[in-house]
């Protein structure tokens, strides 16, 4: 049996092109079950998320290489889903690219005019998804990719200031 065709209880580590997390989120944002978080902060912040500390997670090979395609300013979604990897891997996309649909309408509404790229898991050759998965209760760390059909949103100053009049009000 190989290792996620058991069930587990999965951490699952998405990178995310066009979306630009700034200091005026604190590099970091929260919707619903997904975190989307800048690498230079998640880099800090492993524990927060059930993640080994980005040191040790680094010293293997696959996992370092997985991190080092993206700069310091990257995003990442960080997802928790139970089940078999692959049904857990499917259901984090859905919930990730629901989630950076929310985050695009409210930019959107924001009164920003620029036009919006397409938000995506980022993917290399042939659209393959390549993402981390760690077996929250052994720690077991996979490399895995999978062809998924998956589609620039900054959030920045203007977008942060009216976001809280908008949920506020």
């Amino acid at each position: 049996m190989k290792i996620g065709d058991a069930p587990g209880s999965w951490i699952l580590v998405y990178p995310i092109e066009n979306l630009v997390l700034t200091d005026a989120v604190r590099n970091e944002i929260r919707v619903n079950r997904v975190t989307f978080i800048r690498l230079s902060k998640l880099k800090r912040k492993t524990k927060k998320f059930g993640l080994p500390l980005y040191s040790e997670l680094t010293k293997e090979p696959s996992i370092r290489d997985f991190f080092a395609s993206g700069h310091d300013t990257f995003s990442y979604a960080i997802v928790r889903q139970s089940g078999k990897l692959d049904d857990a891997g499917e259901k984090a996309e859905k919930l990730i690219s629901a989630e950076l649909d929310i985050l695009a309408l409210l930019h959107l509404y924001s009164g920003n005019i620029r036009p919006l790229r397409g938000r995506t898991v980022a993917s290399g050759m042939n659209g393959m998804i390549k993402f981390m998965a760690l077996d929250a209760k052994s720690e077991t760390r996979i490399i895995s990719t999978r062809k998924t059909p998956m589609r620039e949103v900054i959030l920045d100053e203007s977008w942060h200031q009216w976001q809280k009049k908008f949920l506020s009000g």
